[in-house]
């Protein structure tokens, strides 16, 4: 974990916890891999993943401003470096669903918006929003209106 690709094996290994059920380590993981101090490119790639895998631990354990915080700043910390966005704007219009107060469904609505005003963003979108993982998700997407907002997804 200390060698040139410790960042990747950090997050690695949360992804795993994670995948164990283990919530509490795999959160150091993700952690420990935004705190390292850098730079370079290699680094802060992997930050905004594990943001992204941070912020997912947030939502499932019920703390949904830390989850939308963390989204936020991946998705800053990926436009900072020329990054793809669209974890990080898929992550928020879930939680901005989830948590479903004030202005968060106009907020997610706005995460859509960007995501489908990339080039090929939209396939990917509606490929994510039907995966089997993800059925809460499009739930979500459906009862709040989006897909009479957006008509992304088929008939």
């Amino acid at each position: 974990l200390n060698g040139r690709w410790s960042a990747d094996c950090r997050n690695l290994k949360g992804i795993l916890h994670l995948s164990e059920d283990q919530i509490n380590h795999a959160e150091l993981c993700f952690r420990e891999v935004i705190a390292m101090r850098g730079v370079d490119l290699y680094l802060r790639t992997v930050q905004v993943h594990a943001m992204n895998n941070l912020s997912y631990v947030c939502s499932m354990t019920e703390n949904l401003n830390e989850a939308i915080k963390l989204a936020v700043r991946s998705r800053v910390l990926a436009e900072e470096t020329s990054l793809d966005t669209f974890s990080s704007r898929f992550g928020l219009m879930y939680f901005y669903f989830l948590r479903n107060s004030g202005d968060d469904l106009e907020l997610a609505q706005e995460e859509v918006a960007a995501m489908i005003g990339q080039d090929d963003k939209r396939d990917e979108l509606v490929r994510c929003l039907q995966l089997p993982s993800n059925d809460e998700i499009l739930k979500l997407f459906i009862s709040h209106g989006f897909n009479d907002r957006f008509s992304i997804l088929p008939e």
